[in-house]
């Protein structure tokens, strides 16, 4: 796994990838695990099975509302705002 702070420039496309990836991954587990006949008839593989799906969902929700608002991180350093010098 690489570093969690990259030094490359998120940009838009960089979140929508975050967004397609999410989605691919939780349409998996619905396919995969969800249906599985074995996940529906044990109650702690579906429960974990359920909480990967949604977090994955929300995850897709979440890249989804700061990419429209464009509050998503960015990797820069924010600078600081302080008094003009005159």
């Amino acid at each position: 796994m690489k570093d969690k702070k990259s030094k490359t420039k998120i940009t838009e496309d960089h979140i929508a990838q975050v967004m397609d990836r999410s989605w691919l991954l939780c349409l998996n587990v619905d396919q995969f695990l969800l249906e599985h006949s074995a996940v529906p008839v044990d109650r702690e593989f579906e429960k974990l099975a359920s909480k990967a799906h949604q977090a994955l969902f929300d995850l897709y929700q979440l890249a989804g509302a700061k990419l429209c608002d464009g509050t998503f991180e960015t990797g820069e350093k924010k600078k600081k705002k302080g008094k003009k010098k005159k």
